[in-house]
């Protein structure tokens, strides 16, 4: 990585910040806006609201796979995040 200009290493580490902060957003949403859009289809249905069907059998693998991704991104954000720092010290370390 030593072979590029420090303007590109720059760049590259401001990209991996907006990355993550791209990926933490999204993630947040979805936690935040999953539950609206799961409250709001059993209203429009006039259905009543049962979590035990939600957490059935049938569904446990599906909600571990969710669970699964969703660990996955936010670990790949941490490591952009981690990656970006790393940069950023190497091009002005503190004296």
């Amino acid at each position: 990585m030593t072979k590029n200009s420090n303007k590109a290493r720059e760049k590259l580490a401001d990209s991996l910040m907006t990355m993550q902060a791209s990926l933490f957003v999204n993630l947040t949403s979805i936690v935040l806006i999953a539950p609206i859009g799961f409250f709001g289809v059993a209203l429009y249905k006039g259905e009543r609201l049962d979590l035990t069907r939600m957490l059935s059998e049938q569904s446990q693998p599906a909600l571990g796979a969710i669970a699964l991704a969703y660990l996955a991104i936010f670990f790949l954000g941490m490591l952009a995040r981690h990656a970006a720092m790393k940069i950023y010290n190497e091009l002005s370390p503190d004296t």
